[in-house]
């Protein structure tokens, strides 16, 4: 497996609209009263007594600024991935940590409000995957293309850029694409690709 590079994405907090906290400024202190939505890759089967790992390195600026502070995290529960956490987040009092990119839209939706972090974040670096030989075919290059020019163009007041991914954290979001028509768009992409020899 390869990883293609197609943007970069910051962190932002999330919580219900209407949440209580939005009501002030909101700050290190009002983060670390409430209980939050972790992230996390669950232990495998043969992986008794392993613990839970970040699914990525965002909360760890979190962590360390609350133990600056002498405070400490409330995890109220945790989920396999960012849409379970949005879900989880939307239907409660409790707030996550997730791109803005997803936090933004669903912040659109009138499901979530946008918390900008009073504390450092680095920056998610998001990959296509594919087989290492297949990165190359019309196709795959075609499809990492249109990503890209959808991902970073300016949209919605806010711009991602594209980015260089070695020694760079890599997190997947799961995407599915369709094309209607799909004859008409197969018949579009067959007529851009070189013959198979």
């Amino acid at each position: 497996m390869a990883a293609a590079p197609l943007l970069k994405e910051d962190m932002v907090w999330a919580v219900r609209t209407g949440h209580p906290v939005l009501a002030a400024p909101v700050t290190l202190e009002a983060l670390a009263s409430l209980t939050h939505v972790m992230i996390a890759k669950r232990p495998g089967p043969g992986r008794a007594g392993a613990t839970a790992e970040a699914a990525w390195e965002g909360l760890r600026p979190f962590q360390q600024a609350l133990e600056a502070r002498g405070l400490a995290q409330r995890i109220g529960v945790t989920v396999p991935d960012i849409y379970s956490a949005i879900a989880a987040t939307a239907r409660s009092d409790m707030a996550t940590l997730v791109p803005r990119r997803l936090a933004l839209m669903s912040e659109r939706l009138g499901a979530l409000a946008v918390i900008e972090p009073p504390h450092p974040t680095p920056q998610l670096a998001i990959s296509l995957m594919a087989l290492r030989e297949r990165l190359a075919e019309p196709a795959i290059a075609l499809m990492r293309a249109q990503l890209r020019d959808v991902a970073t163009t300016e949209k919605d007041a806010f711009r991602l850029e594209g980015m260089s991914w070695r020694g760079l954290s890599v997190v997947y979001l799961p995407l599915v694409a369709q094309v209607e028509p799909a004859d008409r768009f197969r018949a579009w992409l067959t007529s851009r690709m070189p013959p198979r020899s």
